[in-house]
C-alpha cells in the first residue's frame, strides 16, 4: 500500500531520473530496482509518460493515438452529406473524431455527428473502441446521459449520430464565473444519476470532466463520451484481494495503460491499475470540489505535478475557497475523494443519496424561513432586553445542514427545527384540523383519566464539538443539567422499561393570540414510522442522521416530551402538520389552543426528576397514565 512517504520518494526518484540522460538513466534504474522495487513500475510509467512528443497527460491518451489518424481526416464543409444527414457546420473535435453539427434529412432534426476517417478502420483497437463508445451509450436510457440515434459507416468513414445538445459544457460555465452553490448541487445530483444508470448497466465511464458534462437552457445536464466506458463484470474466480478491487473490468487496453483526462484521474486510474466504478466517484468528487470552489483540487504548476499530486496530496479544505458551502457539501467531497477506493464511497448511489438529502434540508430549511411569521412587538422587547443585559431567550435550534446563511442569522424566540422532518409524507388531517379550530375558543379538558399506573422515561443527550464549522473529538453523551456551548450540536435520546407513546415537541415564541407556538418533532415519518408507539426498552434519537445546533444567543430551549400508556388524542392530532408542506409547524390556532391547554394541564403536578451520574441520563417517574415534562437546555 502506498505512503506518503513511499509517494515523496516516487516524486523524487522521478525528478531525479528525469534529469538524467539515457545511459545514466539506465544505471540509475538498475540501482532502483536493487533498493525499492516496489516503485520501479510506478517510476518506469512517470518516465515513459514524461518522454512521450507532448506527453499522455496532456491529452487522454485515446487522443494520442488517434492523432496521425485525425490529421489525415478531411475537413467537412456545409451542405456535404454523409448518409443521409447533411453538415451544418463544425461543432469541434471529439475524443476521437471531428464532431459536426448536421440535419438528419430522413427525420428533420438536428444531430451531433462524430466522424472517423477511412484510415481509422485499419487500428483495430481505435475502431474497436469508437464503436464501443456508441454501444456503451445506446444501451443507457437516461435524461441525463446523451441519447444514442445511429451508428453507421458510409463511403469507408464511421460515425455516431447523436441528439444535438444546444446548450454549454460545465467547463464553458464555470469559465464565465463561478457557479451559485444551488447549480453546483443540481449538477452534482444530474451527474451522479447519469453515472448510476451507468454503472448499473455495468459501465464504468473512466473521463468524467466539466468537459464531458453539458448543461442545457432549460436546467438539464448530459453526459457525454463514453469512449472510455469498459463494461464490467462480477469476477467471482479472481484471485484479487478485496482490497484490491471487486469488480474487473473487461476490454482490450494494455495492462498499465492510463486512459483519461490526468487532472480527474482517480488515484488507481493514474497508476494504470484494473478499474471499478469507484473511480468515477473519485473523478467526480473533483469536479463537486472545482464547481464549488472555482479551482481544480490538485493544481500543480506540471500535469506530472498534477498527477503526483492526486497520488499523494490531500487538497485544501474546500471552505478556504467556498466558505459558504455547507459542511455537509464538504464531507461529501471529502469521501468522494479517498485516495484508497476502499475508503471512498463503495457505489455512486451512496453519493447520490447523500447529495439529495442535502438538497431536501437545504429545501427544507428554506422554507421554514420564508414562511415564519412577523415577530411581535414582545419578541423585538426581549431582543432589546437581550442586548442591554444577559438575559434568558428563547432562541431557535437549527439543523446542522440548513442552509448557511440562515445558520449565521442571528434571530432570538425561534422553534427547533430538525432537518430529520424531511420529507415527511404523512397524510393530512385536514378534517382533524377543522374541528379542532371549532373547539379552539373552548379550553379542552384531558381527555384521558389518571391511572395509579406510574410511567417513568429516561432521556440523555449525543454531544458533538464543532470547531470553526467542522466536528472535532468523538461525540459523548451528557444529561441535559448543563450550559451547553453555542458550538455544540446535539441529538436527543429517549428510551423507557415501559411500551407506551411518546410525543415530542418544542415550544417556540408566542404568537398573536399570546399562544405558544409548536414544532412537531416526534412521531414523524422518518422517525419511528410515523408512530408514537414504542416498545419495552426501544430506544429513539431525534433527529435520527443530523444534529440540533443553537444559534448563538444566550437562551433556553424548550422541549415537551409526553409518554403516555394510551394514545393521546389531543397530541394524535398534531401528527398531521409532520409534513413537507406544513414542516412540523402547528399551524392551526385551535389545535396550537389544545396542545397548550394540555400541556398546562398535565405538568402542574410535576414529576419526580433523578439525574444519575454514572449513566450521565436524567430519569423522570410519574404516577400517572401521562407523564408531561419539560426539558431545559441552556445555552450560551
Amino acid at each position: 500500500m502506498e505512503t506518503p512517504e513511499s509517494m515523496q520518494q516516487l516524486e523524487e526518484l522521478f525528478h531525479e531520473a528525469a534529469g538524467l540522460g539515457p545511459h545514466e538513466r539506465a544505471d540509475f534504474m538498475a540501482r532502483v530496482r536493487d533498493s525499492n522495487p516496489e516503485l520501479v513500475a510506478e517510476l518506469e510509467s512517470l518516465i515513459a509518460a514524461h518522454e512521450r512528443p507532448d506527453g499522455f497527460i496532456d491529452s487522454p491518451a485515446y487522443e494520442t493515438a488517434a492523432e496521425p489518424i485525425a490529421k489525415a481526416q478531411p475537413v467537412l464543409v456545409a451542405g456535404q452529406v454523409v448518409g443521409h444527414y447533411q453538415i451544418v457546420a463544425p461543432l469541434g473535435k471529439g475524443g476521437m473524431g471531428e464532431v459536426y453539427l448536421a440535419s438528419d434529412t430522413k427525420l428533420d432534426r438536428k444531430v451531433a455527428l462524430k466522424l472517423l476517417p477511412a484510415e481509422f478502420t485499419n487500428h483495430k483497437d481505435l475502431l474497436r473502441r469508437f464503436i464501443q463508445e456508441a454501444k456503451a451509450a445506446s444501451s443507457l436510457n437516461h435524461p441525463n446521459i446523451i441519447t444514442i440515434h445511429e451508428i453507421g459507416q458510409t463511403d469507408g468513414v464511421h460515425f455516431i449520430a447523436t441528439e444535438f445538445i444546444d446548450g454549454q459544457t460545465l467547463k464553458q460555465r464555470m469559465t464565465r464565473a463561478r457557479l451559485k452553490f444551488a447549480d453546483v448541487l443540481d449538477v452534482s445530483i444530474q451527474v451522479a444519476s447519469a453515472l448510476q444508470a451507468a454503472h448499473a448497466a455495468g459501465l464504468v465511464h473512466r473521463d468524467i470532466k466539466p468537459e464531458n458534462i453539458m448543461l442545457r437552457p432549460d436546467g438539464y445536464v448530459k453526459v457525454l463520451d463514453f469512449g472510455l466506458a469498459k463494461l464490467t463484470e462480477k469476477s467471482s474466480q479472481s484471485k484479487a484481494s478485496a482490497s484490491e478491487v471487486d469488480t474487473m473490468v473487461r476490454g482490450h487496453t494494455k495492462p498499465g495503460t492510463v486512459l483519461g483526462t490526468v487532472d480527474y484521474m482517480s488515484p488507481e486510474q493514474a497508476r494504470g491499475k484494473v478499474l471499478d466504478q469507484r473511480t468515477d466517484v473519485f473523478s467526480l468528487g473533483i469536479v463537486l470540489y472545482e464547481m464549488a470552489a472555482g479551482r481544480m483540487p490538485f493544481a500543480a504548476a506540471t500535469s506530472v505535478d498534477t498527477l503526483v499530486s492526486i497520488l499523494e496530496k490531500e487538497p485544501p479544505p474546500l471552505d478556504e475557497y467556498a466558505p459558504e458551502v455547507p459542511a455537509e457539501f464538504q464531507r461529501i467531497i471529502s469521501k468522494a475523494l479517498r485516495k484508497d477506493r476502499e475508503e471512498r464511497y463503495q457505489t455512486i448511489k451512496d453519493l447520490l443519496i447523500d447529495l439529495k438529502t442535502l438538497k431536501e434540508e437545504l429545501s427544507f430549511a428554506q422554507k421554514l424561513e420564508r414562511s415564519r411569521p412577523p415577530r411581535s412587538s414582545a419578541g423585538l422587547s426581549i431582543k432589546r432586553a437581550a442586548t442591554e443585559a444577559p438575559t434568558t431567550i428563547q432562541t431557535r435550534v437549527v439543523a446542522a445542514t440548513a442552509d448557511p446563511s440562515a445558520l449565521r442569522s442571528v434571530r432570538p424566540n425561534r422553534r427547533l427545527v430538525p432537518v430529520a422532518l424531511v420529507g415527511l409524507v404523512l397524510a393530512g388531517l385536514a378534517i382533524v384540523g377543522a374541528v379542532l379550530w371549532q373547539r379552539g375558543s373552548s379550553r379542552p379538558a384531558a381527555t384521558m383519566p389518571a391511572t395509579a399506573v406510574q410511567r417513568t422515561v429516561s432521556y440523555w443527550m449525543t454531544v458533538q464539538k464543532y470547531r470553526d464549522g467542522k466536528a472535532y473529538q468523538d461525540p459523548f453523551r451528557l444529561r441535559d443539567d448543563i450550559n451547553f456551548e453555542k458550538d455544540y450540536r446535539i441529538r436527543l435520546n429517549i428510551t423507557s422499561s415501559q411500551s407506551g407513546r411518546l410525543y415530542l415537541l418544542n415550544e417556540g415564541p408566542a404568537g398573536a393570540d399570546q399562544t405558544p407556538t409548536f414544532n412537531v418533532l416526534f412521531p414523524s415519518q422518518t422517525a419511528n414510522n410515523g408512530s408514537a408507539l414504542l416498545t419495552e426498552n426501544q430506544q429513539i434519537q431525534i433527529p435520527q442522521q443530523s444534529w440540533f445546533q443553537f444559534d448563538e444567543q444566550q437562551g433556553t430551549e424548550k422541549i415537551w416530551v409526553v409518554w403516555a400508556e394510551k394514545d393521546v388524542p389531543e397530541m394524535d392530532a398534531f401528527k398531521g402538520f409532520a409534513n413537507a408542506k406544513d414542516r412540523g409547524v402547528i399551524s392551526n390556532p385551535g389545535l396550537r389552543t389544545a396542545v397548550n391547554e394540555f400541556l398546562k394541564a398535565h405538568s402542574s403536578s410535576s414529576p419526580s426528576v433523578e439525574r444519575d451520574q454514572d449513566k450521565k441520563e436524567t430519569i423522570v417517574k410519574a404516577n400517572s397514565g401521562i407523564l408531561v415534562h419539560v426539558i431545559k437546555l441552556e445555552h450560551h
